[in-house]
């Protein structure tokens, strides 16, 4: 089973923030986390082209939204190449009609 949890550009932002406001969080920042949400977009390309090769009909990508630590399975998409465009803001929820898609 192949699982992207995507974390979207105003989650990172929100979370980069918590690291830099609460001290009991504060370790985790570090200078380059700056550096890397700058690249936001290209990271994502990345990732899109990433799931859009090695996806497939047997092996599908699941991309699970990251916003919150408890993503449930309803809320999964699945991506396979067969499909006309495999990337992460074109995957279809693998339970349609489901509750929480």
């Amino acid at each position: 089973m192949k699982v992207f949890l995507n974390v979207s550009r105003e989650e990172q932002r929100v979370r980069l923030q918590e690291r830099i406001d609460d001290p009991e969080k504060r370790w985790k920042f570090r200078k380059r986390d700056l550096d890397v949400r700058a690249r936001f977009g290209e990271y994502i390309a990345a990732y899109e082209d990433v799931i859009e090769q090695t996806s497939s009909e047997h092996a599908p990508w699941h991309v699970v939204p990251a916003t919150t630590t408890g993503s449930r399975p309803s809320r999964w998409r699945s991506c396979s190449s067969q499909r006309s465009s495999g990337s992460i803001r074109s995957c279809r929820s693998r339970r349609k009609g489901s509750k929480g898609s």
